[in-house]
């Protein structure tokens, strides 16, 4: 019996308007404005006394600590496609010189972390209730400043900048306080500036405020855009939480740029989806089998639609020969051309995709199940993110009942026919032994 699955977006259909509806709670009085960086910083309490407690020409002191943590906080709260936004308007920070940065504006930051460090906050702190810790780390980029009036520009040239953030992917640290100089690791952070400190070079290093900094490692997931420090709070065994949220989307709009196939590949062995998650988590896998099921789902949070650009993915049930019966649920962005969707199908499909996690949901309970109650039975599937399936349709469909009711109409018909020439040579074959007497 084939467990009938809930789709994926049942499991956010409460968060799907989350951002939305903060942005809009903050901001009501102004139907259908976007509020401003400055606006929301303000009703956070991070106002004008907060910024100018910051002071170019150094790095952070004991005294900026208690503001920071109160950018810090505020910025962790606010709504994802805000910060996205603020900072498109902006721009990157390689593209600004340093006299030209405006304290209290996003910027992308978008270059190669190289120190880490942990701080915490202390316990006697106005701030340590809500932020027991956060993170500063330098990163580095490629200046593409314009040209100025004096004919001079900073593009081409190294530059830094301090970005100080609550969330950083775990890897970064291994267990370790700090690391200085020996990371290499391609990342971005949207990042709020607070001031500007004297950097090693004597330029002018902008100092900057972020709730996380993304991770883009050189893997194939890494480069094709993802967050992968997102797959750090992902938990197995659990149905799909507010946490897992943003992780499942931006998994699924990195795929869109996937132009990997499953043809040629060596499949991955169903049990190591299943008994080996938490290590082979957002590598690529490979996967052959037939699907029983395909429901398209609409997405219908404007958040998602808006900044990711996804409005409808598709949640197929994949069976492989050595998945002893279990699915496997896989979400892709399209199908291909006249692949057939619903329940009751059969289609033979590869695919290449992306394990995210092993999602427990409630399935339906089968006849022997009697002490499960109304609500089905936990069951686990791996949950693998692809951009689509190759399809191998079938040229003749296997056990189609019209077919062997042909056959058999072709054989009784072929049967009477041999039958009618029989007795027809009979009958004249003993008018012919009549003449001749």
């Amino acid at each position: 019996m084939t467990p009938n699955l809930p789709s994926v977006t049942n499991s956010f259909h409460r968060l799907g308007l989350a951002a939305v509806v903060l942005s809009c709670l903050l901001w009501g009085s102004r139907a259908g404005a976007e509020p401003t960086a400055a606006e929301l910083f303000a009703l956070r309490g991070v106002g004008d006394d907060v910024w100018a407690a910051f002071d170019d020409g150094r790095s952070i002191t004991e005294d900026e600590a208690a503001p920071l943590c109160q950018v810090l906080l505020a910025v962790r709260a606010f709504p994802i496609r805000d910060v996205r936004r603020w900072a498109e308007q902006v721009g990157s920070l390689a593209t600004v010189s340093p006299p030209d940065l405006e304290r209290g504006s996003f910027y992308l930051v978008d270059g190669t972390v190289r120190q880490c460090e942990r701080i915490e906050v202390p316990t006697g702190a106005a701030a340590h209730g809500e932020l027991s810790h956060y993170y500063r780390c330098v990163i580095e980029f490629t200046a593409d400043g314009p040209t100025t009036n004096a004919g001079t520009t900073d593009a081409g040239l190294t530059r830094s900048a301090v970005v100080y953030a609550v969330t950083v992917p775990g890897a970064w640290l291994r267990g370790d306080a700090s690391r200085d100089d020996d990371l290499y690791e391609q990342a971005t952070a949207r990042a709020v500036l607070l001031k500007t400190s004297d950097a090693p070079d004597a330029q002018a290093r902008p100092v900057l405020a972020a709730h996380r900094i993304a991770w883009h490692p050189d893997t194939p997931l890494g480069r094709l855009g993802m967050d992968v420090g997102l797959l750090d709070t992902i938990e197995d065994n659990r149905p799909l939480v507010a946490g897992d949220r943003e992780c499942f989307y931006q998994m699924l709009a990195a795929v869109a740029g996937d132009d990997a196939t499953a043809s040629a590949a060596t499949t991955t062995p169903a049990v190591k989806l299943f008994n080996e998650t938490e290590t082979i988590r957002g590598e690529r896998v490979f996967l052959r089998g037939w699907t029983r099921r395909v429901t398209p789902v609409e997405v219908d949070d404007p958040d998602i639609r808006d900044r990711l650009g996804i409005d409808r993915y598709y949640q197929l049930e994949l069976f492989t020969a050595d998945s002893q019966h279990n699915p496997i649920v896989c979400c892709l962005l399209e199908l291909p051309s006249g692949m057939p969707t619903g329940g009751g199908i059969q289609e033979n499909v590869a695919l290449t995709g992306f394990l995210m996690k092993k999602w427990a949901y409630r399935g339906e309970r089968s006849s022997a199940q009697t002490d499960v109650g109304d609500q089905g039975v936990i069951r686990l599937a791996p949950l693998v993110i692809s951009r689509t399936v190759d399809w191998h349709r079938a040229t003749v469909k296997r056990n189609s009942l019209a077919g062997v009711v042909a056959a058999a109409i072709f054989a009784v018909v072929f049967a009477a026919i041999v039958g009618a020439v029989w007795r027809s040579n009979r009958r004249d074959g003993a008018a012919r032994r009549d003449l001749r007497r």
